[in-house]
C-alpha cells in the first residue's frame, strides 16, 4: 500500500504571488503511479484558484520544479479578487486499474495573505 509525507518548505512565500514549496515522500508507488501534487485556495469556502502537476520536475512543468507553485498562477480568480485565501496542498497519484481514481497519500493545510 502507497503512502506519503507533504509539508510547506521553510523558504516559501506565502502571499498571493509568492512561490510555495513543498517537501514531499512516497513509498510503494508502483511504475506508473507518478505522484502529483494538487494545490487549491478557497476564500469564502469558494475555489478561487487550483493547479495540480507531477510532483517530480520534467521538461515543461511549471513554474521551477514540480514541487513548487507561484500562488495564484497566472490566471484565476484570487488574482482578480486580491486578499487572503486558506489553501491546501494535497500529495496523490492516480490509480488507472480498473478504473482511474484520485488517490490522496497526505495533505497539508495553511493561509496565504493577498499581497507581501
Amino acid at each position: 500500500m502507497a503512502s506519503g509525507t507533504i509539508a510547506i518548505n521553510p523558504s516559501s512565500q506565502l502571499y498571493l504571488g509568492g512561490i510555495v514549496s513543498f517537501d514531499w515522500s512516497v513509498e510503494g508507488l508502483k511504475g506508473n503511479q507518478n505522484p502529483r501534487i494538487q494545490l487549491m485556495a478557497y476564500q469564502d469556502g469558494e475555489v478561487v484558484y487550483g493547479e495540480a502537476h507531477n510532483a517530480e520536475p520534467k521538461l515543461g512543468d511549471p513554474p521551477f520544479d514540480g514541487a513548487s507553485f507561484q500562488l495564484g498562477g497566472a490566471s484565476s480568480q484570487w488574482l482578480e479578487n486580491g486578499g487572503p485565501a486558506d489553501c491546501v496542498a494535497t500529495l496523490y497519484y492516480w490509480d488507472n486499474h480498473p478504473n482511474q481514481v484520485f488517490v490522496a497519500l497526505a495533505s497539508v493545510e495553511f493561509h496565504a495573505e493577498g499581497a507581501a
